[in-house]
């Protein structure tokens, strides 16, 4: 796991836009072109976690509105996917605990928390080195960024071959020390999670 400044992350993809090939892919380095396309974008639910952090009703959110529009025009929503007003209720008041927890406990990782180290913050690597948002944590994401938040651990699933021989040719030895060391300029390793 890796401590990095929240706002070195980038967004560029959404999940339908990576390749379907990445979800089972059992290394964790891969070639290819699966790190390109896309452009830098706000994260997709940073409005949404604005205008709760400016203490609207949750009656009063855009995104709440959208997702009563959804379930009457399709019987339920996409993501996440909730079938009933009394389930986005609940979902936007959870989206409010866990403002509220970062606000006053600062951001905590899930092995802090109990819950399962798949669930933390998920970037891959690029070709160039840069953390690009995939899969877990959107919403802490954009909490973090609205709160200010210096550090954030996330996990890494996936780097580009490019990027990782660019490691062994920079750091030499053996990968797993070329890759820790790379990972240290990007931010704090942290060991034993």
């Amino acid at each position: 796991m890796l401590s990095v400044d929240p706002f070195s992350i980038r967004y560029r993809k959404s999940a339908k836009q990576w390749p379907w090939y990445l979800k089972r892919w059992p290394w964790w380095v891969c070639g290819g072109g699966w790190d390109l396309g896309g452009v830098d974008r706000p994260l997709p639910r940073e409005q949404q976690m604005r205008e709760l952090l400016e203490g609207r009703p949750i009656t009063e959110n855009s995104h709440y509105h959208a997702m009563l529009e959804e379930l009457a025009r399709n019987g339920r929503t996409a993501s996440p996917r909730l079938y009933t007003r009394a389930e986005i209720d609940d979902y936007f008041r959870s989206l409010l605990t866990l403002i509220e927890r970062i606000r006053s406990e600062g951001y905590q990782s899930q092995a802090e928390i109990g819950g399962p180290m798949k669930h933390e913050i998920t970037v891959r690597i690029d070709r160039y080195g840069q953390l690009i948002k995939c899969r877990e944590g959107t919403h802490r994401l954009a909490i973090t960024r609205l709160l200010g938040l210096r550090w954030v651990p996330i996990t890494v699933d996936l780097v580009h071959s490019v990027w990782f021989k660019a490691c062994l040719e920079r750091w030499e030895g053996d990968p797993r020390t070329a890759i820790m060391c790379e990972l240290e300029q990007m931010g704090e390793v942290i060991r034993g999670v």
